[in-house]
């Protein structure tokens, strides 16, 4: 397949095969989202080359394929404008282990980052509204001071540059306290 890059993270390329070649548009990401596809012929088509070149404005694909003799084909094909970026979506499978005041909150990356790289996660603490900020490539944040005794529920935000994700669903319930005693002490002369 060859690709040429067009305007908003799209690239362009073509399958050269046998039969039913075909011109695709795709969003770069991770994955890659297929916005649009250009059938070039039947599955009794046998174009044997084809060149894409994208228009100095990004917005135009196109495609010269050389069929059978000297038959040259021209398509002028439109790139589709990808879809702005927005905030992402929430993290999710949100834990915590509770601690002495203290509570370990882990978290996974949302789904879909909004098509801009993320800039930092918020974790919050139900009640109190303690809340503490993480850089984007951690997924775990110790909570502290929090009430021994008092039971917590936390949740988390994502941020990129065009906002702050919905929250997730709470984790379940924890309970920090204070350590617990041992079950038994030896003296040693």
């Amino acid at each position: 397949m060859d690709t040429t890059g067009a305007h908003g993270g799209v690239v362009v390329g073509g399958i050269n095969g046998i039969y039913d070649p075909d011109l695709y548009a795709y969003q770069i990401g991770n994955p890659a989202q297929l916005m649009q596809k250009v059938d070039f012929g039947g599955t009794s088509n046998t174009v044997g080359e084809y060149g894409v070149a994208i228009s100095p404005d990004g917005f135009s694909a196109y495609a010269l394929t050389r069929g059978t003799g000297t038959q040259v084909l021209l398509n002028l094909v439109s790139i589709p404008t990808p879809p702005p970026p927005t905030a992402p979506d929430p993290p999710f499978n949100v834990t915590a282990t509770a601690g002495h005041g203290s509570a370990t909150v882990l978290w996974s990356r949302p789904l879909s980052d909004g098509r801009s790289p993320l800039t930092g996660y918020t974790v919050t603490a139900s009640p109190g509204g303690f809340s503490v900020a993480t850089a984007p490539s951690v997924t775990t944040a110790l909570i502290s001071p929090l009430t021994n005794g008092t039971t917590y529920t936390f949740t988390v935000t994502a941020t990129n540059a065009y906002g702050t994700s919905a929250p997730s669903a709470p984790s379940p319930a924890v309970t920090p306290g204070a350590p617990s005693a041992p079950l038994s002490v030896v003296a040693v002369d």
